[in-house]
């Protein structure tokens, strides 16, 4: 008998995350991708709810708590898609918050974490990913011509697409790679 192939390591396309669930994570930092994945959160959180409120929470000035105040029921019975910018800035209170949100999800609370890179909060985005969170991965564009594809297609870095196109608008500036190959064209003169 021959023994099992050994599995590849190289990771498999992620299948996008179902924007309707309770809890997402979104990676990387390309933040176009990333607000196309959280507006697709958002529309289908206000799909289920048309009365949904949308929270944004930015770790400046947070403090202890504010995280309860921001998830607890409504007095009219609305939904909340509460969303986390810059976990990677956050300070121990709001990640502490977040974590203990993370373990005991509050009804009728969806709750995003964004975070674009680095060290800081990989614990919370450790227990996101374990709790079942939708990942939604962000990855840097790395050329005009992929970011104008992006722009024309609609794509929501793994939102499942619900999100419209953003309009193209032409520049009349030059991207910074024209502008280098030109000054280098003129520095060769």
């Amino acid at each position: 008998m021959t023994p099992p192939r050994a599995r590849s390591r190289a990771a498999a396309p992620a299948a996008p995350a179902d924007p309707s669930g309770p809890l997402h994570l979104v990676t990387g930092p390309e933040d176009l991708l990333a607000e196309r994945a959280v507006r697709a959160v958002v529309e289908a959180a206000r799909s289920a709810d048309p009365a949904t409120q949308v929270v944004d929470v930015l770790p400046g000035g947070y403090a202890k708590g504010d995280l309860a105040v921001h998830t607890s029921p409504s007095l009219f019975g609305e939904s909340k898609v509460v969303v986390l910018h810059g976990l990677e800035d956050a300070s121990d209170e709001l990640i502490t918050d977040a974590r203990a949100l993370v373990a005991a999800p509050v009804p009728d609370v969806v709750l995003v974490l964004r975070h674009r890179s680095g060290q800081r909060g990989k614990g919370l985005l450790d227990a996101a990913r374990a709790a079942g969170a939708g990942v939604h991965q962000c990855a840097a564009i790395t050329n005009d011509g992929e970011r104008a594809s992006l722009r024309g297609a609609g794509a929501c870095g793994g939102a499942g697409g619900a999100s419209s196109p953003m309009p193209s608008a032409p520049s009349s500036r030059p991207s910074a790679r024209t502008f280098a190959s030109s000054r280098r064209r003129a520095a060769r003169r």
